[in-house]
């Protein structure tokens, strides 16, 4: 998820109303003229734009998967695991966020560091160094049986001193790679061989330690590497496994086995051992994991026994059913342990925290964890004399869809269970951009002639800023902005830069300028009164919100609201600020809505007329939500095919233009509607110019200072897409002076969705799928 290319959105965003075609202001449309002179002869891609015509602007980047975290000695937390894309392979990701939840700007790229050193690798484990740095380790599936070490200084950067150029590398078979740093700077390594369980450690120069073992490893029991723990007089603690037994072994600082520790230097349990903690006064051992009769705890002393006075002989019988996947010690001697719940809820990750008394019995927390932990896969549990910090690779909220790519999540609590003050949000912290494909869905000028973009990755939204063909990196973090808890679809931008948008869950949110929820607006900044789906947005001359969509129940009728800019329904429009339906309301959706001139208000979209297909209409309303019986027939036009797509604007000469996706045969409708609501015979065949383009029902809408109109989508090319855009002369003909024959096409796989005028060019806005990076977010500007 790493980049870039702005092209708009999935929904046929950007252009029109909010795109600056001047439909929303009430005034004159001089906004969407390019070029002084009002012309457009012919396109390429301005090759001073970003690279070669394309802006590859660098977002956060995704951590898919989170498998491994570490505390520094400064408070910050470290996260590793893996960051992949649609078409590239998974390659080791490690982020740094201050102790307030923030990413650390000054570690790798805005706080992640991207290490292509094997092909589909992963971090398994990581441990922090002194001053920030961190040593990781991990194992490649494409390289057959090899895994790595990679030292890191302080800013994200390969120490070269370590290894071959920062990375020492081995042969194994090993899924989990567990490390460790010792008090000399010497690395340890836990992890499968071969012959069974090895142990590794290297010099500070990462080489094999000769005075280690035999050659710099020893041996373990078990298969199944699960932890290391290095104690302050340089000997090690390790936890393996094999089917329901589990080994803690301790080590002597030459990798002998220490035959003083439980019986001949190990302690044998009959369960499955996920994770152990060492008190770091008493030396006492706590490991979790799944007995027979659920989630268990066992306590060791120093010397490898049970701590009797613990539960029953020492064990703790935690939960039923469910396993302990993480235990750690807290500051009062007791014992926090992490409950995955697998078998309660199968469909989406339940976590819950348990604290245990130093007799193996649970104590309550001050709070309720079940809705901050629904649907979250947590990775690991760390504790400091500050807090507790809960990380993990899904949103940690109710509401998450089950299964649904989301960006690291830290939790911070307080000893006691309640949030941790100044962490992130309540206690909750998010990072990056969103999920593994970026595509952005809507964009809009603003009013210093910035550029907004509205996307997604994941289920995340992505709000980013752009000036004079850059990220605009003050903006938000880095130049994005993520504030809301689902995807973003279509926006308009108020007179004071305020940005309305509407969501794929029926909600309407207002952000401020700098990308924050406005919690002026609405409840908290969100109007969720809308009785039905939205689909689209804009503002009329007197800045207010209009919306429209369809009812969600029963039958389905077109569904128009509007709203004052505080957020309250507009009494004067409709039944208290609705309508549902229209004339003789026939059952349909409205797709696009637009505010023209006069403040008619205009829908498009689909009837559904009895015992036929859906048919595509456009009809308009007065000011106070009536039908306005001028229009067409009893204020509606019925045309000719099925609604894909559509997007409106209101004609410079008067009158509309739509486009729209044809679906039976999936060719590019452009038909131009003259006020009265007819079409008009003067434009393409009978009022419609039909191409066959075969595009997809995504579509970017803009007209030219002297007439001409573009269009922009993505186009099938087989089983690949491309993005296009389309250049018609005011007449419906194809401009043969635009780039080849009145078509632009970029070759590859990619959609075109929006358009705004940018001085003497224009910027195309969607997304394009780069072999390096996956679906990223695109923007491309065409030059006269």
């Amino acid at each position: 998820m790493p980049w870039v290319v702005l092209l708009a959105g999935l929904w046929g965003a950007g252009c029109g109303d909010s795109a600056g075609q001047g439909n929303d202001d009430g005034g004159t449309q001089s906004d969407g003229d390019v070029g002084t002179d009002g012309t457009f002869p012919s396109t390429v891609l301005d090759p001073g734009f970003g690279e070669h015509g394309v802006l590859r602007a660098p977002s956060a980047w995704s951590l898919d998967r989170v498998y491994a975290s570490d505390l520094t000695a400064e408070g910050d937390l470290l996260v590793g695991g893996t960051s992949t894309g649609l078409g590239h392979r998974a390659q080791p990701l490690i982020a740094r966020f201050t102790g307030e939840g923030a990413l650390d700007s000054s570690f790798g790229n805005a706080g992640f560091v991207l290490l292509p050193i094997l092909d589909l690798a992963e971090v398994t484990d990581l441990a922090a160094l002194p001053g920030g740095g961190a040593v990781i380790a991990g194992t490649s599936f494409f390289n057959d049986n090899v895994s790595f070490a990679a030292r890191l200084d302080d800013q994200g950067a390969l120490d070269p001193s370590f290894g071959d150029g920062g990375i020492f590398t081995w042969d194994d078979s090993s899924q989990h790679v567990a490390v460790a740093v010792d008090p000399s700077g010497a690395v340890v390594l836990l992890h499968e061989g071969s012959g069974g369980i090895e142990v590794r450690r290297l010099t500070s120069a990462g080489a094999l330690d000769a005075s280690f073992g035999s050659g710099g490893i020893a041996s373990a029991p078990g298969r199944d590497p699960r932890d290391l723990v290095v104690l302050a007089d340089g000997r090690l603690i390790t936890l393996t496994r094999d089917s329901d037994t589990s080994w803690v072994q301790r080590l002597t600082t030459v990798g002998a086995v220490d035959s003083a520790y439980g019986t001949s230097g190990s302690a044998v349990m009959r369960f499955e051992a996920f994770d152990l903690a060492v008190h770091p006064s008493t030396g006492v051992v706590a490991v979790a994991g799944n007995g027979s009769s659920g989630g268990q705890v066992l306590l060791l002393d120093a010397d490898g026994e049970p701590v009797a006075t613990f539960g029953t002989g020492g064990t703790a019988d935690v939960t039923t059913e469910d396993q302990l996947v993480r235990v750690e010690w807290l500051p009062s001697g007791e014992l926090v342990v992490l409950d995955a719940n697998l078998y309660r809820f199968p469909a989406a990750l339940y976590s819950s925290v348990i604290r245990l008394g130093p007799d193996g019995g649970i104590r309550p927390f001050d709070m309720t964890t079940a809705d901050l932990m629904r649907g979250a896969s947590v990775a690991a549990l760390l504790v400091s004399a500050a807090g507790m910090y809960f990380v993990g690779d899904k949103r940690l909220s109710s509401d998450t869809p089950a299964g649904a790519d989301v960006e690291v999540t830290l939790l911070g609590m307080n000893h006691d269970g309640t949030p941790l003050a100044g962490f992130g949000r309540s206690g909750l912290a998010q990072a990056g951009s969103g999920g593994a494909a970026e595509v952005v869905w809507d964009m809009a000028r603003l009013s210093d002639d910035a550029l907004l973009v509205v996307g997604s990755a994941g289920v995340d939204p992505i709000l980013a800023r752009f000036e004079s063909g850059a990220l605009d990196t003050s903006y938000g973090t880095d130049g994005f902005a993520s504030a809301y808890h689902t995807q973003v679809g279509r926006v308009a931008v108020d007179d004071a830069d305020r940005i309305v948008a509407v969501t794929w869950v029926a909600t309407v949110v207002r952000f401020l300028p700098d990308g924050t929820v406005d919690t002026a607006f609405g409840t908290d900044g969100h109007l969720q009164d809308l009785p039905g789906q939205a689909r689209s947005v804009t503002l009329d001359g007197r800045q207010r919100i209009v919306v429209c969509g369809w009812e969600g129940t029963g039958d389905q009728y077109p569904l128009i609201a509007r709203y004052l800019s505080d957020g309250t329904r507009d009494p004067s429009f409709g039944d208290a600020g609705v309508v549902l339906g229209y004339g003789d309301a026939t059952a349909g959706t409205a797709l696009d809505c637009h505010v023209d001139l006069e403040g008619k208000i205009l829908l498009a979209g689909e009837r559904f007329p009895p015992m036929a297909f859906p048919a595509l209409y456009l009809a308009r309303l007065n000011d106070d939500g009536t039908v306005d019986t001028t229009f067409g027939g009893a204020g509606v036009t019925a045309l000719e095919g099925s609604a894909g797509a559509n997007r409106i604007l209101s004609r410079r000469g008067g009158g509309y233009l739509l486009a729209n996706q044809y679906v039976f045969d999936e060719s590019l409708q452009i038909m131009a509607i003259d006020a009265s609501g007819q079409l008009d015979p003067g434009f393409g065949v009978g009022g419609i110019a039909t191409f066959a383009a075969h595009p997809y029902p995504m579509l970017g809408f803009l007209e030219l200072g002297d007439g001409r109109i573009l269009v922009a989508a993505g186009v099938k090319d087989g089983i690949a897409e491309q993005l296009a855009v389309w250049c018609l002369q005011p007449d419906g003909r194809l401009d043969a002076d635009f780039a080849d024959g009145g078509v632009f096409l970029l070759p590859g796989w990619g959609r075109a969705t929006a358009l705004v005028p940018d001085g003497d060019g224009v910027l195309v806005g969607g997304f394009l799928f780069h072999p390096d990076s996956g679906t990223d977010v695109a923007l491309l500007r065409l030059l006269p």
